[in-house]
């Protein structure tokens, strides 16, 4: 009697550890749904995605091809010089988790450059809807651009763009007169410019800086 409670509490214990292992790390019964061979059977009705009637639980999986019309090496200068982007198709595959309809998660999308590689493009984080952040990377893996949003809006708060050595580029948020103010660098980290953002291309200089940190004399 004692060695069968035993065992029944172990099992007990081993049941727990393995949900809480999937809970940690992510794991669920959730289904990957392919877009393009069950699109029928999706719609949308009051910013709820159905599907076969339902409000939809899983991953959304969309694959297209896409005119890949951006450079790494115009994002990766100091100046705001133009290069000529890189103009190819390029198959791209999103991973769009949903509950109860909404989106809620991560939204993965990568490019498919052959069968063994795959390159994470942006990364799109969602709360039963809302925006929480976006990443978007280079090709080496290290971040390019990261907006923060405010908490169950679909604004930004926070934005960062970076130089493909992992150095701030340029920051914006928003200041106490809710402005938007722009700090740029140089890809030592030096700060270059301080900037008050007008919109439609034109900004308000504060400050600018040499690439030593010594102060531009206006």
């Amino acid at each position: 009697m004692k060695e069968q409670n035993l065992l029944k509490s172990n099992i007990l214990k081993l049941n727990t550890f393995v949900l809480l292992i999937l809970m940690l790390t992510g794991v669920s019964c959730k289904k990957e749904i392919d877009y393009e061979t069950e699109q029928d059977y999706f719609e949308i009705r009051k910013n709820i995605t159905y599907y076969k009637g339902k409000p939809f639980n899983g991953i959304l999986v969309k694959t297209y091809k896409s005119n890949y019309d951006w450079s790494e090496e115009a994002e990766d200068v100091n100046e705001e010089a133009y290069i000529e982007p890189n103009i190819v198709l390029e198959t791209f595959i999103e991973r769009t988790p949903y509950t109860e309809g909404k989106i809620n998660g991560k939204q993965k999308t990568i490019i498919k450059k052959s069968k063994q590689l795959e390159i994470l493009f942006s990364e799109m984080d969602y709360v039963l809807g809302y925006w929480k952040s976006f990443k978007r990377y280079y090709s080496n893996g290290n971040i390019l651009h990261i907006i923060t949003y405010k908490s169950n809006k679909n604004e930004w708060e926070k934005q960062q763009t970076y130089y493909k050595n992992g150095v701030v580029k340029e920051e914006k948020q928003y200041n106490y007169k809710n402005e938007v103010k722009v700090n740029r660098y140089y890809k030592t980290g030096v700060i270059k410019e301080e900037l008050i953002e007008q919109g439609n291309g034109f900004y308000t200089i504060i400050n600018k800086f040499n690439e030593d940190g010594s102060p531009i004399r206006k």
